[in-house]
């Protein structure tokens, strides 16, 4: 109960229950039921995310790609890639693009594959995965740009799941409800924060395949995160792995980065711009869930694109948004250089 945190009671009804349906003995060791269902669902290799641009992060990776940038004196693919081998993961592909020829030296220093995603400039990531679907099962999909302090892979894994933070998030469409599940939320109100680590097991990775094959083929999904293929109605087809916010966290913005590793502010002055290439979001494809990750785009602003596609069909200019009260003037010139139509 000590090293499980959970009360007392729950781990003996627990252990009753695993007696019962054969995967403990009656010594509480582990029957060669639940020694054969472990070593069918434990992991067999791990796909990291790295081609994007992480526009996100300018001034800081235009030099470098948000992969290899340094925490605590460590660069985070790298603590990835540490954290995979630590539980015996050596089978890891890298899903490169921007500025790929920088992560060829993972292949002699730790042994990864490079995998070119060719449209990683004009398209999303789930593109990316798309890339290295064949190698879809009993997989960790990981983005390059996570931070863990402790380690959250596995020698076993049971089921599959996402990874989602205990902190609240406004902008976050999911919440986990009684049973575990990701749900959709259907009026915003907050929910748990997407940290995008997920295991799939092979049932599931199966059903990833299917849809990243299917929504590959759709032009409104060439911006669309991998995560849309986890959706199945109102919830995901995965389970939720709530994890407390400072022991994952995802890079996405100059801010976290500062956070994290005491970046000095004056520093950010020696940091220079070199033509960045931007990849622009096409607002009349995209769907909600991938409208709201831009980070100037609220969740309120991207219903309210969602709504008016709806009611007047194409958007040609940000200026047919004027009207609507989400979107102040302010908003639509930062916005501006980001978005096509």
């Amino acid at each position: 109960a000590a090293q499980t945190g959970y009360s007392l009671g729950i781990v003996n009804r627990s252990i009753k229950e695993l007696i019962s349906e054969g995967y403990l003995d009656e010594e509480i060791r582990p029957t060669e039921k639940a020694l054969r269902e472990a070593k069918e669902k434990a992991p067999k290799n791990a796909i990291i995310l790295a081609a994007g641009f992480g526009m996100r992060m300018v001034p800081i990776n235009t030099e470098t790609p948000k992969g290899l940038l340094e925490i605590k004196g460590e660069r985070l693919i790298e603590r990835t890639i540490r954290q995979l081998h630590e539980v015996g993961i050596t089978e890891i592909y890298v899903v490169v693009g921007f500025m790929k020829e920088q992560y060829e030296y993972l292949i002699d220093e730790d042994g990864v594959d490079l995998i070119v995603a060719p449209d990683y400039a004009t398209k999303n990531n789930l593109h990316s995965l798309k890339t290295a679907a064949d190698h879809l099962s009993n997989s960790y999909i990981i983005p390059c740009d996570i931070w863990c302090e402790k380690n959250p892979y596995s020698r076993n894994e049971l089921y599959s799941w996402y990874m989602v933070s205990d902190l609240v998030d406004d902008d976050s469409t999911v919440r986990v409800n009684r049973k575990q599940e990701l749900v959709v939320q259907k009026e915003q109100a907050g929910g748990n924060a997407m940290i995008g680590i997920c295991y799939l097991l092979e049932a599931e990775a199966e059903i990833v395949r299917e849809r990243l094959e299917e929504l590959g083929r759709d032009s409104r999904y060439d911006g669309a995160f991998w995560e849309e293929t986890l959706y199945q109605k109102d919830r995901m087809i995965v389970t939720a792995r709530v994890v407390h916010a400072a022991d994952a966290v995802e890079i996405n913005t100059y801010e976290q980065l500062r956070e994290i590793d005491n970046f000095p502010e004056s520093a950010i002055a020696y940091f220079v711009v070199k033509h960045p290439v931007v990849s622009r979001l096409n607002l009349n494809r995209l769907p909600l869930s991938s409208l709201r990750r831009h980070p100037y785009i609220g969740f309120y602003q991207a219903k309210t694109i969602i709504e008016y596609r709806r009611l007047h069909g194409r958007i040609n200019s940000l200026d047919d948004l004027k009207l609507c009260k989400d979107f102040t003037p302010e908003a639509i010139e930062r916005l501006r250089p980001y978005v096509e139509f």
